[in-house]
């Protein structure tokens, strides 16, 4: 707990911010349609949770409805933990390549724009990581912006590139999972004749 305050004490915070743009037409998505408001629905969000972890265990899971300012928005508020691996640079800093994690999210949508907000908490060097997703969908592309913050303990600056790269390949992750979970299916009934 010593070596936390003390890197804490001397750590400068990164703010990154990523946009990108992906062609509907070359995802994963058949219908080409995403339904935004599908994502705050309990069982999906478990779901997306589940799937961005690399299937890994969700404990001590809660969900509830959140309080929006924002006119046609409906928000949710859920919180879990799970156990991820990290990236081998960090194994000995941490002796480990698995660390354990509680999510906590604020996530918004309406028909066409999806936001996520995410407080990460490790017991590791960086004990918290902040992020925003902001997703909006047009007849082509699903456009989507990603910020993060944390801080980073003086002693780790050199890995400041990767660590940052790491953050926002698992933020593109936490979009590709949004893509394939929200998609709107094509019916599969057969309209019979009279």
């Amino acid at each position: 707990m010593v070596l936390l305050a003390a890197t804490q004490c001397h750590a400068q915070y990164i703010d990154a911010t990523e946009k990108d743009m992906v062609l509907m037409a070359l995802s994963d998505c058949n219908s080409q349609t995403l339904d935004f408001k599908r994502g705050i629905d309990s069982v999906v969000a478990f779901n997306m949770a589940f799937h961005w972890t690399g299937t890994n265990s969700l404990s001590d899971w809660e969900y509830g409805e959140a309080y929006t300012t924002e006119e046609h928005m409906k928000c949710v508020d859920y919180r879990y933990r799970t156990r991820m691996k990290v990236p081998h640079f960090f194994e000995q800093y941490l002796g480990s390549l698995s660390v354990n994690l509680k999510i906590s999210k604020t996530t918004c949508a309406n028909e066409t724009v999806f936001e996520d907000h995410a407080v990460v908490e490790t017991p590791m060097l960086i004990p918290e990581v902040r992020t925003s997703l902001h997703c909006t969908q047009d007849d082509h592309y699903l456009t989507s912006i990603t910020k993060t913050r944390y801080a980073l303990p003086w002693m780790l600056s050199f890995l400041q590139d990767a660590i940052t790269r790491h953050i926002m390949s698992k933020c593109k992750q936490k979009v590709g999972v949004l893509t394939s979970e929200l998609c709107v299916q094509p019916s599969t009934f057969a309209v019979m004749p009279s």
